[in-house]
């Protein structure tokens, strides 16, 4: 019988849990195992959030991207096992950290830190304070000593009434989309069965069909 994750069941979101990011991490440094759904992205600190051409899964949320960005220590750094990275854009502003780590634990034993950053602008007056863009990003280390080089980050931006001049330029590039159809019959197949007797449980032990160790998916209230 073929597996479904929840991710394909059509009116799902790809909502993860921080841990699931960092297993998803995980897969990805040290197995080299790709996601379906995050993506490399490798000019991150090289423009405005805004003007970047992002990648978006059709199962994301608006104005919400997860990429593995590839990060470059601070030029400022002696210490060659320092963690300490650098995030300024040039010319234009910085990704500024807010707040302490939060720390991820799996059975009560560390296995990543989340940091929670915001994209502040320059502001064109020197005694003014930098500016609140409405981009905001998570992000993701593993629990490792030394740099870590390429580290998983969940985007979002928040529109509000006063930056929609920092709103996303470029129309998003598409993915997932070829799988949509299938996968929406492939599941219509598995509950007809499953109404006609073929499989004697109820949708909310379903479970037995879906693949789900790291990507787990929450409906879209």
């Amino acid at each position: 019988m073929t597996k479904i994750r929840r991710s394909q069941i059509p009116g799902m979101r790809f909502d993860p849990s921080d841990l699931q990011l960092v297993n998803i991490l995980g897969r990805r440094i040290y197995n080299n195992k790709l996601s379906r759904y995050v993506t490399d992205i490798h000019n991150l600190y090289e423009q405005e959030p805004w003007l970047l051409h992002h990648v978006r899964h059709v199962k994301f949320k608006e104005n919400e991207w997860f990429y593995f960005v590839t990060r470059k220590q601070h030029p400022g750094t002696k210490k060659t096992d320092s963690k300490r990275p650098s995030r300024k854009v040039a010319g234009s502003g910085r990704w500024k950290t807010t707040g302490s780590l939060t720390h991820i634990e799996k059975e009560g034993v560390e296995v990543g830190t989340m940091q929670h950053i915001t994209f502040k602008a320059n502001s064109e007056a020197e005694e003014e304070d930098e500016i609140t863009t409405g981009w905001v990003m998570h992000e993701y280390v593993l629990n490792k000593p030394g740099f870590q080089e390429v580290v998983l980050c969940r985007i979002r931006f928040y529109p509000g009434e006063d930056n929609a001049q920092y709103a996303p330029r470029l129309e998003p590039i598409m993915i997932g989309l070829e799988r949509e159809d299938g996968l929406e019959n492939n599941l219509q197949n598995h509950m007809i069965g499953i109404n006609n007797g073929v499989a004697d449980a109820a949708f909310e032990d379903i479970q037995q069909y879906l693949d789900v160790p790291v990507e787990t998916i929450d409906y879209d209230h």
